[in-house]
């Protein structure tokens, strides 16, 4: 105990304890990007994905017969509006995750990569903009 009375004692334990501290710090925030890049990679990627194919153009044709049909050929002109803006939404949102979803991977593979782990969060902080479904440019 009377070794910790001194200064350097002090500041010896102090380091000590900021770097067990910075420790626990970087891994809770690793653990923390890892739930979102599972979170990125298993469920939304894969729904916006999805979801863009869904607001695209389909074809309602009979499928034997050859005949192409575009599905949206009865929408009125607001619909068509809302049914384009839908579509670019989400084709930005896509854009924005797969961004993510590829930083994620890279980091997952080498996950003692600072630069990696740094470049995910950030791709992740940039997909997460967008979920506000807004396109850039329009007002909050």
């Amino acid at each position: 105990m009377a070794a910790l009375r001194s200064a350097p004692a002090r500041l010896m334990l102090a380091l000590t304890l900021a770097g067990w501290s910075a420790a626990a710090g970087a891994a809770e925030d690793q653990a923390r990007l890892e739930r979102e890049c599972v979170r990125v990679v298993t469920q939304v990627y894969p729904l916006l994905i999805l979801a863009v194919m869904a607001e695209g153009p389909m074809d309602c044709g009979d499928q034997h017969g050859g005949e192409v049909v575009d599905c949206a050929a009865n929408e009125t002109p607001a619909e068509r509006t809302a049914h384009a803006r839908r579509l670019a939404i989400r084709q930005h949102q896509e854009a924005a995750y797969e961004t993510a979803d590829t930083a994620c991977k890279a980091w997952r593979a080498n996950p003692g990569d600072v630069a990696l782990q740094d470049a995910a969060a950030r791709a992740i902080a940039g997909a997460r903009a967008t979920d506000d479904g807004r396109l850039p440019g329009e007002r909050r």
